[in-house]
């Protein structure tokens, strides 16, 4: 007899360390999926588990991830036989990839933010469509989520949206489902009519649209508004996605006018501890003021280290001359160089890409 329980006591931990148990604390719950495509071209390779994690309170799952699946969308159908061929995506069009967990065990306590590629799934291009899983029709939804969830993220049965239910134990499958546009072969990776593979800052803009995180995305579906100038809120943040979105060291905020509800808030005491900006005063930033050329070169070369800083003429000349010599600003401008001109978002996309480049 006592063998015999031995025995079921070893098969019973077996069989509890090939599923993921995962206990929450009353701290809302944090889902990130990262590798996960924004724009594909024909002759791309399909994406695969390898590509894609789920990080699920800061714990990775692709060990358990169940499936990739991507498919063309036909109407409302799904015709994957035409559209993929031998790991290669054979036709432009609009797709989906589905992504799931096996086995899950988690104790959810509301979700605090659901981020793809580290964008907020519902900015993640209008895309990310559900959260879903077999519980939903097993668990009373708590009418207070509200408090529980950022973003308004709702349920996928109701309109569409994602729903998470307040402190239930769910063991099943998670599944996250992207919706994703494909382009011809040898066609630039964004979808913005207003902006050209051969522009000067055309490579510039398909890698800020692209960069995990995601610097920027468009000013709608289809538009970049490349000539649209920069504000010191959209700089920052830039700069701080470019540099993978770190944790400021501190939550003290002095300014005023930069508050946590702000999609700046975190970007701009990152780049005040940096001594990559200050405020316009000591109590305000003024996140809505326009950046001018001197500004974002200035706080590039800050991110950068200062390197050959002088002190000598005007507070952004270091900045203008390093730029100068890694040859930032070629093509940017015709005639003389206006360090007081507004910087349009093309710019500020370039410069940071030149940077990176």
């Amino acid at each position: 007899m006592k063998k015999r329980c031995s025995l079921l006591l070893l098969c019973a931990l077996l069989i509890s360390a090939l599923i993921p148990v995962q206990a929450f604390a009353a701290d809302p719950l944090k889902i990130e999926v990262t590798g996960m495509p924004r724009y594909l071209n024909v002759g791309d390779d399909v994406p695969t588990p390898e590509d894609i994690d789920i990080i699920i309170g800061g714990k990775s799952y692709r060990k358990w991830m169940q499936y990739v699946v991507m498919n063309p969308i036909s109407g409302s159908e799904y015709d994957a036989a035409n559209y993929l061929e031998g790991g290669k995506i054979t036709k432009a069009g609009d797709y989906v990839i589905n992504i799931a967990l096996n086995h899950v065990t988690l104790k959810v306590y509301g979700v605090d933010s659901v981020t793809i590629n580290g964008t907020p799934a519902t900015e993640y291009g209008g895309n990310v469509k559900i959260l879903d899983g077999d519980f939903w029709s097993s668990y009373r939804l708590d009418a207070d989520l509200d408090d529980y969830v950022a973003g308004e993220i709702r349920s996928a049965k109701e309109n569409g949206k994602i729903y998470v239910a307040n402190k239930v134990k769910y063991d099943g499958v998670l599944e996250i489902k992207c919706f994703i546009k494909v382009g011809a072969a040898g066609t630039a990776k964004y979808p913005f009519t207003d902006v050209s593979k051969n522009d000067y800052f055309g490579a510039a803009v398909e890698w800020a649209y692209n960069h995990e995180p995601q610097i920027t995305d468009g000013t709608g579906p289809t538009t970049f508004s490349p000539g649209f100038p920069c504000n010191r809120g959209q700089v920052v943040t830039f700069l701080w996605r470019a540099a993978g979105c770190p944790e400021p060291a501190s939550s003290d905020n002095p300014f005023d006018d930069v508050t946590e509800n702000d999609w700046f808030y975190k970007p701009v005491l990152w780049a005040v501890e940096k001594g990559i900006t200050e405020g316009t005063s000591p109590t305000t930033f003024k996140p809505t003021n326009t950046c001018k050329n001197s500004h974002i070169l200035t706080f590039i070369w800050r991110a950068m280290g200062r390197p050959g800083e002088t002190g000598e003429g005007e507070w952004w000349q270091d900045a203008l001359n390093w730029s100068e010599s890694q040859r930032m600003l070629e093509g940017s401008y015709s005639g003389e160089f206006d360090v007081n001109g507004a910087c349009p978002r093309a710019n500020t996309v370039y410069y940071l890409w030149k940077m990176e480049n």
